[in-house]
């Protein structure tokens, strides 16, 4: 996402601190997040599902993902792992990356 910066062409609403901005203002626009001020960071905006910062949720986020294993790994460890799939067929290759891909769209790990 890129924010470009920009002199506002209408008086708006801040998607961050939820203040109004008057016309001509200096501000930051993505489509993706709307316009927010110069000196307001994404990071800080509160999510009102959770009442949490982005931030905070993206801190929670990596803290429950930081063991997952890419697409990648679960495929090597497929073809490794004693499943009995030989590492040099590609028809065996396919099959670890179908069970890989299966596991990730279950939110399973095969390993623990």
């Amino acid at each position: 996402m890129n924010d470009k910066r920009m002199s506002s062409k209408y008086a708006g609403r801040c998607k961050v601190c939820d203040n109004s901005f008057p016309r001509g203002e200096t501000i930051l626009w993505s489509r993706e997040q709307g316009a927010r001020h110069v000196s307001c960071n994404i990071a800080d905006k509160i999510d009102k599902a959770t009442g949490k910062t982005y931030a905070e949720l993206a801190l929670e986020w990596d803290k429950e993902h930081a063991n997952d294993m890419s697409i990648c790994e679960r495929q090597e460890g497929y073809i490794t792992g004693g499943w009995g799939l030989n590492a040099m067929s590609e028809h065996d290759q396919n099959v670890a990356f179908d069970m890989a891909v299966e596991d990730i769209k279950m939110n399973r790990n095969p390993w623990i």
